[in-house]
């Protein structure tokens, strides 16, 4: 018998004082659901790209962030963890590490 998937529990919003661009973002089991819920998104040239920060280590990639809903699947989150948001060329960062503007952060509060 097929079972209905859990749904998504609020895990944070990541936004910046100067900007109206805002992302929910939603956890289930080892998903992020990304969702954005306004503000302008990339222009043809360039995409959205989550990052996960710790501490002082340097920004992991999460993938790209494409439409108006992502998901990406993470492990290892954990409350104080960082998830960042920058504007990067189409295709992604192409060092590893953000190389654009970061637009928006959010801090993970609790699972």
């Amino acid at each position: 018998m097929p079972t209905t998937p859990q749904p998504f529990r609020p895990l944070t919003t990541l936004a910046a004082e100067n900007s109206d661009l805002r992302y929910e973002v939603g956890l289930r089991g080892d998903d992020l659901r990304i969702a954005h819920i306004a503000g302008a998104g990339a222009d043809a040239a360039h995409v959205h790209e989550l990052w996960l920060i710790v501490g002082n280590a340097a920004p992991i990639s999460l993938g790209l962030i494409t439409g108006q809903e992502t998901t990406l699947a993470t492990t290892g989150l954990a409350p104080g963890m960082v998830l960042a948001i920058s504007l990067e060329p189409t295709g992604g960062s192409p060092t590893g590490a953000p190389t654009g503007p970061v637009l928006v952060t959010g801090v993970i509060e609790k699972l």
